[in-house]
């Protein structure tokens, strides 16, 4: 292994047990969901072009109502929507519509 990765790899050991330890296992688990969760959306805009792709981790998790941009993960890669330019927007769990 790279001296980078077992840096990262040791880093990522010690937050876990350190996450572990302070907090209760409900915490943890909810934490690691919001991070992880990947959403399938469709963004309309005001010209009524439809952008579909992935949302998700951090992006997703706490999305907030009054961010200026919205980051989505398409076929063609990641394209950015300014949030005046948005219609509507739907978000759904993979497989669960």
């Amino acid at each position: 292994m790279k001296p980078l990765r077992i840096t990262r790899f040791l880093l990522l050991i010690a937050m876990a047990a350190f996450s572990v330890w302070t907090f209760n296992s409900c915490q943890v688990v909810e934490l690691v969901i919001s991070g992880t969760t990947y959403y399938e959306t469709e963004i309309t805009t005001k010209d009524n072009q439809l952008i579909a792709g992935q949302i998700g981790g951090q992006r997703s998790s706490n999305l907030p109502s009054g961010a200026k941009t919205i980051s989505i993960k398409t076929e063609e890669g990641r394209k950015k929507v300014k949030s005046e330019e948005i219609k509507y927007m739907t978000l759904a769990r993979k497989n669960h519509p």
